[in-house]
Parts: structure tokens; sequence; C-alpha cells
């Protein structure tokens, strides 16, 4: 009884060496080989990940664009109310200058200087105080501002 066991054993040993040697091993692959990128298919998790990615970008973008046109339509906005204020200054000028009958106006002057003299006061060139000229004057100006504001306008409609 004790040969069976010991030929049962034995066989044993035996088989599980037979099943050892037979078993594939997986070829091994070398240290140095580069490994080529994996053909791994994305999960659709992944690939929503992409899409929320690229849609983030592109939202980035037009937010990026939006902003340099509403920074182009403040600079807009603020030239304009400059010649408003401008317009009104003149307006104001021209009623002060419509109550005046006299043939030389005291209370305004056209000038023209020379700022780009060494000193520090501006170089008269002319003056002008004749109130036909100033009048004249104050109407080409106001027609140039309502033309450039009305330019203006329209850049800001659009």
């Amino acid at each position: 009884m004790e040969t069976t066991k010991k030929n049962i054993e034995s066989a044993n040993v035996v088989n599980n060496a037979t099943a050892v040697a037979t078993t594939p091993t997986p070829p091994a692959t070398p240290k140095n080989e580069k490994k080529g990128k994996e053909t791994k298919p994305k999960s659709e998790a992944e690939r929503q990940a992409e899409q929320l990615q690229k849609e983030m970008e592109r939202k980035q973008k037009e937010l990026a664009e939006c902003l340099k046109v509403l920074e182009a339509k403040k600079e807009l906005s603020a030239k304009r109310s400059t010649f408003i204020d401008t317009l009104d200054k003149i307006n104001t000028a021209e009623e002060v200058l419509n109550e005046d009958d006299t043939f030389e106006v005291t209370n305004y002057r056209l000038i023209f200087a020379n700022s780009g003299a060494p000193s520090y006061r501006e170089e008269s060139i002319f003056k002008i105080s004749n109130r036909e000229l100033l009048l004249n004057f104050v109407d080409f100006i106001r027609d140039k501002i309502n033309k450039k504001i009305a330019e203006i306008e329209a850049e800001l409609v659009k």
C-alpha cells in the first residue's frame, strides 16, 4: 500500500511538472524596445471629455473676440461722449456770440498758436475775435462734429 501511495504521489509530481512545462509563457518584451501608441479604444467618457474640452476652447476664443469688439466699442463710445461735450460747449458759445452784436467780441477768441516752442508757454501766431468769423467757425465745426458722431454711432450699432 505504501508503494501505491508513492506511485500515486510520483505520478502527481510528474503530471504537475508536465502541466507547468506545457503552459505557454508570454514572450518577454525587451526593455529597450519603444512601445508604440496603444490602440486601446477610448471610452465614451474620454471621448465626451475631449469634445467638452474642444468646445470650451472654442468658446474661450469666441469670448476673447467678443471682448475685443466690446473694448473697441467702449473706446468709440468715449470718443462720442467727448464730441457731444464739445458740441454742447460750441452751442453755448454760439448763444453768447449771437447775443453780442459788436464787430470784435471780448468773451471768445480763436487762437492759433505754436505749441512746439522751446519755452513752456505757447507762442501765439494770430488771434481771431471777429464775431462773424467765429460764428462761421462754430457752424463749420458743428457740422464736422455731427458727421463724426453719426459715423461713430453707425459703428456702435454694427
